[in-house]
């Protein structure tokens, strides 16, 4: 479990694979970049840029319901 920042939103409207809700937390990935993560579309739109989230990642091995880590908006 790590917490982290919020950096960016962005939704994605495709006709194929790849629509969703994404989001960019302060999570380096493999290229030291931040990660971005696909989320649900009740956690898109109850996170804002700048919040707070805790990244939940079960083990090393799979994925959490949505992508790598799953998200959970901090207590305020």
């Amino acid at each position: 479990m790590t917490v982290s920042t919020v950096t960016d939103k962005e939704r994605v409207i495709r006709r194929s694979y790849g629509s969703g809700f994404y989001i960019e937390v302060d999570i380096p990935d493999s290229y030291g970049d931040r990660r971005r993560l696909k989320v649900s579309q009740r956690c898109y739109g109850v996170l804002k840029t700048g919040d707070r989230v805790l990244a939940i990642r079960y083990n090393d091995g799979n994925y959490g319901f949505y992508d790598w880590f799953d998200i959970v908006k901090c207590k305020e």
